[in-house]
């Protein structure tokens, strides 16, 4: 079993009501939910203590995000007008405006991810 300490919040919510709602097992939860039973036990106890199934003081994870929501709606339009462009020229699109920023491949990626489920 893996950990799901890291998931969205509807198996967050799942959970919940398998324990509280359905009154389900912790092993029959574990099996529901793809995770490991310390896992769901963590969950719960987070649940108890703090009314939801996140720490609201734990420090967040990661690096902060580069890229707001109004520059992915930017480079989403910019890649809609012209599908094949390179990224560098994409940053040369950004340049024009004063956005500089550096882009890897797994930037765009999301970008591109982004946009297709947005259609």
């Amino acid at each position: 079993m893996i950990s799901c300490l890291h998931t969205s919040r509807n198996r967050y919510e799942r959970i919940i009501i398998w324990h509280f709602q359905q009154q389900k097992t912790i092993a029959e939860i574990a099996q529901l939910a793809g995770c490991s039973q310390r896992s769901i036990y963590k969950i719960l106890t987070l649940h108890q203590d703090f009314g939801h199934a996140r720490n609201p003081f734990a420090r967040r994870r990661g690096k902060p995000r580069i890229l707001n929501q109004q520059d992915l709606s930017f480079i989403t339009s910019i890649l809609d007008a012209n599908p094949s462009l390179f990224l560098d020229e994409i940053q040369e699109q950004l340049a024009r405006i004063g956005l500089t920023l550096y882009m890897d491949g797994k930037t765009i990626r999301y970008i591109r991810a982004y946009t297709i489920a947005r259609y």
